[in-house]
């Protein structure tokens, strides 16, 4: 019988490990911090970048991703891990390919509406450019995911992709946004884009400064740890930019890639 990524995890000291730490959550009751949200979207979106912003503002202990390993309860394990950390604010990523492919939640949206209805206020981070969310996907698999100020300067990377494996990160791109959307409709949140409020330095204390207004905690100075591992310019990043674009001008993608140039 063949062994599963899953299978593995279930049978891991990291699921032991958060198995009883709900068991502990659900036994005692801890109180959970009166403040909570939840940084919820598709990765490569600026939501590295936007937990290091929000774990740098006081009182506020922000999570990464708490569901991206799989855990027998994923409901309870979220309070756990907020009761845990025992912040005046509490907040995790969860991205949304999570919900399905990696905890097996039935409804997405029944999922954060729980959230939603315990306290957790919904922070929705999108990214517009399907093109360019291709290209970071690809770009952080062959390169590397982030890029912290520590390590010292940025050396951008250009490199050369199969169009065809573009094609098929944009699809699916658009098919979890539309998932989100649907899971969102009736949910109350405040929408954060990476192009207008993380993709430039300069905007990220007006977006800290918005979100802690709207889940009504205070606001102090902030700087990202991390760096942009792209360059703006898709020229600057594709050796074969001219094969792409000629591929995807056949596409319903096609408005993207002008965009995203």
């Amino acid at each position: 019988m063949k062994i599963t990524y899953t299978d593995r995890v279930r049978g891991s000291a990291y699921y032991a490990y958060h198995l009883a730490l709900a068991t502990w959550y659900a036994a005692a009751g801890p109180a959970l911090s009166p403040t909570r949200f939840v940084i919820f979207g598709r990765g490569r979106s600026g939501s590295t970048a936007l937990v290091n912003l929000l774990h740098q503002v006081d009182g506020v202990h922000c999570d990464g991703e708490i569901l991206r390993h799989p855990v027998a309860f994923p409901r309870l394990h979220v309070d756990a891990m907020c009761a845990r950390a025992a912040a005046r604010s509490y907040g995790c990523k969860i991205l949304s390919y999570q919900l399905g492919d990696v905890q097996n939640v039935p409804s997405g949206s029944a999922f954060l509406s729980s959230l939603h209805e315990g306290g957790y206020q919904i922070i929705y981070l999108k990214r517009n450019n399907l093109f360019r969310h291709a290209l970071s996907n690809v770009h952080a698999r062959q390169f590397n995911f982030h890029h912290n100020v520590q390590q010292g300067a940025l050396q951008h990377h250009r490199m050369k992709v199969d169009p065809r494996e573009i094609l098929r990160w944009m699809k699916g791109s658009a098919s979890l946004e539309a998932y989100e959307r649907h899971i969102l409709a009736d949910i109350p949140h405040i929408s954060v884009t990476y192009e207008d409020d993380l993709e430039d330095d300069t905007s990220h204390q007006a977006t800290v400064d918005r979100i802690c207004e709207h889940i009504g905690i205070s606001s102090n100075s902030v700087q990202c740890e991390y760096k942009k591992l792209t360059p703006k310019s898709s020229l600057d990043l594709l050796i074969n930019y001219d094969d792409v674009q000629s591929f995807l001008a056949k596409t319903p993608f096609a408005e993207y890639v002008s965009s995203g140039r």
